[in-house]
This record gives C-alpha cells, structure tokens and sequence, in this order.
C-alpha cells in the first residue's frame, strides 16, 4: 500500500526533521480509510464511458481534464490525513469518530466536486452552449451549487481542525516538544482558513446579484496568501523558539563577601 511504502523510507522521515512521527504502522483504521478514499477515486473515473468511436474518445480525454482537477482534490486530502496519522499515531474513541465523518463527508464531497468540474470544463471547451446550459444548471441553481461544494469542502476541514485540536489536547501525552505544538497551532489555523473561505464563497455566492454569483468561486484564490500568511507567522514564532533556546544565560553573580564588623579598624591597627 501507498502508506505503507511511505513509511518505510527513511528519506520520507528526513522531510519531518521537525515533527517526531508517532505512528508505528499502518494501522486498520488508516486502512479502512484508504478504501473509501480508493473508492471516491474509483467514482471518478468509473463515472467516464468507455467511447465506442473517436468522437466519443476525443470527449474523454476532455473529460480526464476534469477528473485530473478531482484526482489532485482528494490526493491532498488523503495527504493531509496520512501525515496526521504518521505524526500523532492516535487511535482513540475521538480520533476514530472524527475519521468515520471525515471518510462520510469525502464520499459526499466527490459527488459535488465531480459536477463542478465536468460543468466548467464543457463550458470552456464549449460542449454547452446556450439553452443546454441551463438545461445543465439553471441560473438560479448557481448559488445553490456553490453552497453544496463548499459545505462539503468545508466540512473536510473543519474535521481535520478538530482532529488536529484533539491531538494538541493530548500534546502531553504525546510528549510533543514546543517546536512540535506550535507547527500543530498552523495546522489547525490552516485549518479554519479553508473552512472560512469557504463559508464566504456560500455567503457571496447568495449576497451577490445572480449575474455575479458564478464570481463568488473566486474566493478561493485567497487560499494562498492566506495560508503562506499563517505559514510566515509559524516560521516567526519557531525562530523567535529557536532564538530563546540559543541566547546564552549570564551566571548568576557570586555575593560579595560580608565584611565583619570592626575588620577595617584592626586593619588599620595592624599597619600601625
């Protein structure tokens, strides 16, 4: 299995130098997960017909566009949960709840994403124009095409926020070092950025008129400077971490000796 592969490498371990991975094997749980996610693979190319004519392949290849948009989707996302569980290694009640809703909504999510992409890869290549457009998607669906998408994106990573608070909870248990909780801090805020920009793209997608509301998707070019803002703002603190460690402690001074009382007469007697 993939995890399997990637946690044999010692050079895969060489890329988490800051982060000790807890996890000591691919555990059931990981491997129940790595079935749904095949299986939401698996929809998106099973969802494609075998062409029986050239035409027929040539809409394919314009299809596989669509289906490598939603293949990237859910690699991150199966990413983001194979280092969390190489990094925490839990397997307790919560965790396991958390997991079953994540593997739920991802099968939700599949279903959406896959929509969106074929819509807007027949609309570039012209596949639909005019009235099969709205045959397709009616105007005034396009808000509610926008709220699906993002509950379900949403969704994912609000679980994964939780999951990465639960491990922060338990950091002392874990043993994780100071280095350690702050990058579990950026992945939680991490996080909630994709959860809050997706909660705005719903709230722009039903605020502006229905001209516009297609626009609302653009929301989630703010992905990337968000995340590289918070990704700056981690580095900050691990420097201004490593720089206390660094800076060298004075000695304490030694007290200065008590001088008894009267000593400097007797020593001004004894020059006499």
């Amino acid at each position: 299995m993939i995890r399997t592969a990637l946690f044999g490498r010692t050079a895969r371990r060489d890329l988490e130098d800051d982060f000790r991975w807890r996890g000591e094997g691919v555990s059931r749980l990981e491997n129940l997960s790595d079935i749904v996610f095949a299986f939401a693979v698996s929809f998106l190319v099973a969802s494609a017909e075998v062409p029986s004519t050239f035409g027929e392949l040539a809409r394919v290849m314009v299809d596989f566009v669509g289906i490598g948009v939603c293949f990237a989707v859910i690699l991150l996302v199966w990413y983001v949960h194979y280092l969390f569980f190489r990094r925490y290694g839990l397997e307790d009640g919560r965790t396991v709840l958390l997991n079953s809703l994540l593997l739920f909504l991802i099968l939700f999510y599949v279903y959406p994403l896959r929509f969106l992409t074929n819509f807007q890869t027949d609309l570039i290549t012209g596949e639909l124009r005019g009235a099969e457009i709205r045959d397709v998607l009616a105007f005034g669906q396009g808000p509610w095409l926008q709220a699906i998408y993002s509950a379900g994106y949403a969704g994912v990573f609000a679980v994964f926020a939780l999951l990465y608070r639960h491990a922060l909870s338990k950091a002392d248990e874990l043993g994780l070092s100071d280095v350690e909780r702050v990058l579990t801090r950026q992945r939680i805020w991490g996080n909630v950025i994709h959860v809050s920009v997706a909660v705005a793209a719903t709230a722009l997608a039903f605020a502006l008129p229905l001209r516009w509301s297609p626009m609302s998707g653009a929301v989630y070019f703010a992905l990337w400077p968000l995340l590289a803002w918070e990704h700056r703002r981690s580095r900050q603190r691990l420097e201004a971490l490593t720089q206390g460690r660094a800076s060298p402690r004075r000695p304490p001074a030694a007290p200065a000796a008590a001088e008894p009382p009267g000593g400097g007469e007797r020593a001004e007697g004894y020059e006499r």
